[in-house]
């Protein structure tokens, strides 16, 4: 009977150290989207630009085809909240037969939005990498109006 409980004491062992890898390897993204819109002042003759939050855009998160090592997981989907912040949780993914993890995961992010005032807009960061275990902020996504 002994025996049956040191064998449960390993199992649970050994998955409460694969839980905290999981942990240990977790990557927070966050950054910030939005647009700017010139206010014309014909009387000053002065413009002033201002950056309105992206409330509600549609981001995913998706390997960088253009990196040395692209991120390989499923893609991930958020939604900016009220002032156009957002958040990725990403368990980094490479797969690459024989080689080492790479701690330079390139990542990109798409967005898709649409706004009364612009009409659909679209907005791409790529070319930035993430480490496993390190949190990023990356520079906030302006997005283009788009025209058919």
């Amino acid at each position: 009977m002994r025996y049956f409980y040191l064998g449960i004491a390993l199992v649970a062992a050994f998955l409460l150290s694969s839980c905290s890898s999981i942990t240990e390897n977790t990557v927070t993204v966050k950054g910030k989207v939005g647009y700017v819109v010139a206010y014309i002042d014909t009387v000053l003759s002065e413009t002033t630009y201002v950056f309105h939050p992206a409330n509600g855009a549609k981001l995913y998160l998706m390997g960088d085809p253009g990196a040395e090592y692209p991120y390989s997981g499923e893609v991930l989907e958020t939604t900016s909240d009220s002032i156009g912040e957002y958040t990725f949780v990403v368990e980094p993914i490479t797969e690459y037969e024989g080689l080492i993890p790479s701690s330079n995961i390139g990542i990109k992010i798409q967005v898709f939005y649409f706004d009364s005032l612009i009409g659909p807009a679209y907005g791409e960061l790529s070319g930035y990498t993430i480490t496993p275990g390190k949190d990023v902020t990356l520079p906030t996504i302006y997005l283009n109006r788009k025209t058919q």
